[in-house]
Order: structure tokens, then C-alpha cells, then sequence
């Protein structure tokens, strides 16, 4: 299945120009109604035509222009043709064609009951409601808080910055004296706004529990010792369940299809009994 869509996947991406010699030779004819195009013993009809579509699910037929389709059915006799000529000097009959055929069946009997299969999974409103109601921290926008720090090599320095700022020491004074991160000391310590995810993962739990205007005690992190300051503080805020019921409702539908998918393979493996073997090494 794979190999056919990849191949004709490269017959859509050709240029016109490529198949200028085929277009020579069949040159657009009026035709019966209800069909497309034919060769001896064979018409491409608007039946047939809907079913190469569902062959092929990147190609959107009511997007499909009529230059687009022509140059697809124009396509697709060019295969017939060429399997034609196969047919005729017998590589119909290749014991390794009459097999890749059969796998090719099988896999299109699987894609269509999985196509069924899945198609009785349904989510409704009340579930996608209940999840939501049961799940709210999921669906807020996190809070976040507003940070200056003073960064030093020691805890010892750090011990003596915090002392300092409960000595009455100004915060911005204390960063242009000593903090060692030159980006923040030229804004007066401020690294902006810091949120869940934030990738200093120390500063982050550092600031959990600080409150606007509070100092932190002295932590350690990857780039040194630090002391730092809450300025500013936003609260996570709640969304609407309308705002996110469409989010919910497919992410349980996907949850729902891969259990049925999972269920299904175990149930089917065990009635048929389906061993796996080791593979050769």
C-alpha cells in the first residue's frame, strides 16, 4: 500500500511537460456520459474515479481543480496502460507480484475495518463536560510571576546580600554592587517574567511561594548563587469550558480510538491465535 501511494504520489507531482508524449497520443475526446477516459477494453468511469480518490487521501476532491483532475486521470491511464504492457509480457504472472498483491489486499481489508472499527467511537457531551469539570487545572493559563535577581559565586556572598537587604539595603543598589549577571544588572536585576516550564528549574521553586516585594533566601543553581525578588505577580486564570470543549472532545475521541484499536488487536491476536517469532539475527 505504501509503495503504491509513494508511486503514485510521483506521477501527481509531475510536471505536464513530463508526460507530453503521453498527452500526444490521447488527446482529450468527447466521451459517454458517466465516463472519463478509455482504452481498449478498459473506461475509467466517474465511479471508478471516486474510488482511486479514496486511494489517494492527500488529494481533496472538492478543492481539485479541472485542470488538476484531468492531469489525474491522465495519470491513472498512463498506470492502466503500463499494466497493460505488463500484463502482456506476462509479469502478471511473477510469483513475487501474485504475492505483493495478496499483502497489499490484506492491508487494504485492515485500513478498511480500522476505518469501520473507528468509526463507531463517539464522545459526547456530557464525558467531554465531566472531563473538563474534573480536570480544570488542565485548561488555565498558568500564572506567572515578575523576578529581579542578584547573582554571586559564593554562598557566602549570597548570605551576605540577603543580610544586607534586611539591613535596610536597596534591592537595585545591592544588584549594581554585586551581581555578577551583566544582563539583568543594567535593568536593575529584573529578568522578566517567570512561568511553569521556565528553564532555571532552582529560580522557579525558588519563587513559588514568594509573595510581591518578598526576598528569597539564598539557593544555588547552575550559574552561581542567588538572591531574588518577586516585583510583580499574575494569577493563573481559568478558561471557559466553551473556549475548550472542542480541545477536550478530541483528545478523549483519540484516547477512545487508540483503547478500541488496543482492545480490538489483543482480542483478534488471542482468536486467531498470532505468535510472534524471534527474528533471525
Amino acid at each position: 500500500m505504501n509503495k503504491f501511494v509513494c508511486f503514485f504520489s510521483i506521477l501527481l507531482a509531475l510536471p505536464a511537460a513530463a508526460l507530453a508524449q503521453e498527452a500526444s497520443s490521447t488527446a482529450t475526446q468527447p466521451s459517454a456520459p458517466g465516463t472519463l477516459a478509455e482504452m481498449s477494453g478498459y473506461k475509467l468511469t466517474d465511479r471508478d474515479f471516486d474510488v482511486l480518490l479514496q486511494m489517494l487521501p492527500s488529494v481533496n476532491k472538492q478543492t481539485m481543480t479541472p485542470e488538476q483532475k484531468q492531469q489525474l486521470i491522465k495519470n491513472w491511464m498512463q498506470v492502466v496502460a503500463f499494466s497493460r504492457e505488463a500484463q502482456a509480457k506476462g509479469l502478471d504472472q511473477d510469483p513475487v507480484v501474485a504475492e505483493q498483491i495478496e499483502m497489499f489486499k490484506k492491508r487494504l481489508l485492515f485500513e478498511r475495518f480500522q476505518k469501520e472499527l473507528l468509526s463507531q467511537v463517539k464522545v459526547t457531551g456530557e464525558e467531554t463536560r465531566k472531563y473538563f469539570e474534573e480536570n480544570k487545572q488542565q485548561f488555565q493559563t498558568p500564572g506567572q510571576v515578575r523576578v529581579s535577581r542578584i547573582l554571586v559565586p559564593t554562598k557566602e556572598k549570597a548570605d551576605e546580600v540577603r543580610k544586607g537587604i534586611t539591613q535596610g539595603v536597596p534591592f537595585e543598589q545591592l544588584v549594581k554592587e554585586q551581581s555578577t549577571d551583566g544582563v539583568s544588572k543594567q535593568q536593575g536585576g529584573d529578568i522578566g517574567w517567570v512561568k511553569p516550564g521556565h528553564q532555571e528549574l532552582d529560580l522557579l521553586r525558588a519563587v513559588q511561594t514568594l509573595e510581591i516585594n518578598q526576598i528569597s533566601e539564598p539557593f544555588s543553581s547552575p550559574i552561581g548563587w542567588q538572591v531574588v525578588k518577586v516585583t510583580d505577580k499574575q494569577p493563573a486564570v481559568q478558561k471557559e469550558y466553551a473556549d475548550v470543549e472542542k480541545l477536550i472532545s478530541q483528545q478523549l475521541l483519540v484516547k477512545k480510538q487508540r483503547e478500541i484499536l488496543e482492545t480490538t488487536a489483543n482480542e483478534l491476536s488471542k482468536k486467531y491465535e498470532v505468535k510472534i517469532h524471534e527474528a533471525a539475527k
